[in-house]
């Protein structure tokens, strides 16, 4: 080939045996194919010129290959994307999948390989954990004993408050950080519970930064077990869908006819926090689904989906209360999911599939099904950073939590070793943070550290002259929520993860 090289050769002196092995291997089958690889990460350019490689490479040879052409040392392990898709077979077969001939080009985009990630110890719970859910700075966890519990990020040795008031399980958790600091504003917990009722928390930390939460309101409406809730994005409304079959809406606010409760007539009386519990009644109940709703979301300010046992993906205009669009499955949906980038929806499905599906486009078609669990899916999670990935989780005692890249439909990134027991709860609240619940009994952490900068507030002594710094990535789309307005001085740097170096202050 007049414009082509050939793969670096591998009888050099330092070239490793297993190399030599497979690439002989491969140049015995006598077929190649013309390859260009390409990368959008700064760091990694190489040639455009297009390099002549065997046609049965797969992952990791073309790994060595790009390591030799960038010189690294120690090597990195990398993904390969061709078309849209991510490599996971050799050239040969993707070339034959998709007819395409010996004589094309095959542009190879590639991209640091994702490590599996990495589990912290076992937070245990008193009973099953029903459901998780995340900020960037709480946790939270709802369980069968009816009570949920509130982390500090990165504090997991012991709850920083319990949430009790339930009077029987709680289904569904849903956590929302205030959009601003200055004015001192509350995180909301939304509990959603069997016992028919919900409630509405509000969490604070105090000028030492502990942690405190306090009832704010009963929502109380619903004829049977309340089994999802999500958060309106502005955080001034809230949805639940339950076994009633009724999709109602809630506001987060104070208004006329809010009547108190006596929580001392609860059967369990029990109080967390200081401040009056107030009764609420929906501010709409939307009807249509034909059987229990299991699942709901809340991805834009006018628009919710929820999902259920009629096989249906249902999609609610806020402001007419109208179901406008009806997507058909053929199973019950557990759990949804909608990506923050592309709008599509990720649905936990009883047959053990997760399901992508594009509500928008009207059509009852899934985009795609990702089958690799062995019990019925529970929950699905999308990453708020990474736009082809998401976290699932299923019954079974294990192979219960798998991370999926969609650009690959055939296998998961990874199948993690978390949970002993079913899992019932996934949550992906910030680029490197995963959770996850289980009936095991436990609660757990995972990092996935999917990011190359962060961002770093650093506060000087903050009460009893200890000091405090929070991190998050760069391209979180997350807003930070901390106490950093206390703070002084507060120094906001910005590091390069690769170089360890400071590249921008504030």
């Amino acid at each position: 080939h007049t414009h082509t090289t050939h793969a670096p050769s591998t009888h050099t002196q330092d070239a490793p045996s297993s190399d030599l092995l497979v690439v002989a291997m491969a140049q015995d089958q006598g077929i190649e194919v013309r390859v260009q690889f390409v990368s959008g990460t700064p760091k990694y350019v190489v040639t455009d010129t297009p390099i002549t490689v065997p046609a049965n490479l797969r992952r990791v040879m073309l790994s060595r290959t790009v390591n030799h052409l960038l010189q690294n040392d120690p090597p990195q392990p990398f993904e390969f994307v061709i078309n849209g898709e991510l490599l996971r077979g050799s050239l040969a077969s993707f070339m034959e999948n998709h007819s395409l001939s010996a004589e094309e080009l095959l542009r190879l985009e590639f991209f640091e390989a994702i490590d599996p990630p990495k589990p912290s110890p076992n937070v245990p719970q008193d009973d099953w954990v029903s459901s998780v859910a995340g900020t960037m700075l709480l946790h939270a966890t709802g369980c069968y004993d009816g009570n949920a519990h509130i982390y500090a990020a990165g504090d997991a040795d012991a709850p920083a408050a319990v949430l009790s008031g339930h009077n029987d399980i709680v289904r569904a958790v849903a956590l929302h950080a205030p959009s601003s600091v200055a004015d001192d504003e509350p995180h909301l917990c939304l509990t959603a519970s069997q016992d028919q009722t919900l409630r509405c928390w509000h969490v604070k930390s105090d000028i030492d930064g502990a942690w405190g939460a306090s009832c704010a309101f009963v929502y109380q409406g619903h004829t049977a077990s309340v089994n999802a809730v999500a958060i309106q994005p502005t955080g001034k409304m809230v949805c639940s869908g339950g076994l009633d079959r009724q999709l109602k809406l809630w506001s987060t606010t104070p208004a006329e006819g809010d009547a108190p409760i006596d929580q001392a007539s609860s059967s369990k009386r029990r109080r967390v926090g200081t401040a009056e519990c107030v009764a609420k009644r929906p501010l709409a109940s939307l009807g249509g689904s034909t059987a229990a709703i299991q699942a709901v979301c809340w991805p834009e300010r006018g628009l919710v989906y929820s999902a259920g046992q009629d096989h249906c993906l249902r999609t609610w205009d806020v402001e007419s209360g109208s179901n406008v669009s009806t997507t058909v499955g053929s199973k019950v949906m557990t759990a949804l999911s909608c990506s923050p980038h592309s709008g599509l929806v990720a649905a936990a499905e009883f047959d053990s599939v997760i399901r992508i599906y594009d509500p928008k486009s009207g059509s009852s078609v899934p985009t795609m099904s990702l089958a690799s669990h062995r019990g019925p899916a529970t929950s699905v999670a999308w990453s708020p950073s990474q736009s082809h990935q998401l976290i699932s989780g299923s019954h079974g005692e294990k192979h219960n939590l798998k991370l999926w890249d969609v650009r690959s439909t055939s296998a998961p990134l990874h199948t993690l070793s978390a949970h002993t027991e079913h899992v019932l709860g996934v949550a992906w609240p910030t680029a490197n943070t995963i959770l996850s619940g289980s009936a095991d009994r436990t609660f757990k952490v995972k990092q996935t550290w999917a990011h190359d900068r962060l961002c770093v507030f650093w506060g000087g002594t903050m009460g009893k002259g200890r000091a405090e710094v929070f991190c998050y990535p760069t391209h979180c789309t997350h807003a930070l929520h901390t106490r950093a307005t206390l703070l002084t001085p507060v120094v906001i740097l910005v590091i390069d993860m690769q170089t360890h170096s400071v590249g921008e202050t504030a």
